[in-house]
């Protein structure tokens, strides 16, 4: 299974670079990254803690 890398982020900030408004999601989530913690921001795919939790293989970068 390969390693899933993500960065903690919150929907503030999701607002922001998608300058859409995401009120289905909870305050903190996590978006995935590359292992060097670069987002893709226009392809990226968020994740609430218990989606990560229970991939379990997965390294939280920031």
């Amino acid at each position: 299974m390969k390693t899933l890398y993500v960065i903690r982020t919150n929907k503030i900030e999701l607002q922001l670079k998608w300058k859409i408004p995401c009120t289905a999601f909870p305050f903190e989530v996590f978006v995935r990254s590359n292992s060097k913690g670069i987002v893709n921001w226009k392809k990226t795919t968020v994740y609430t803690l218990d989606e990560v939790v229970a991939r379990g293989n997965t390294k939280i970068i920031k």
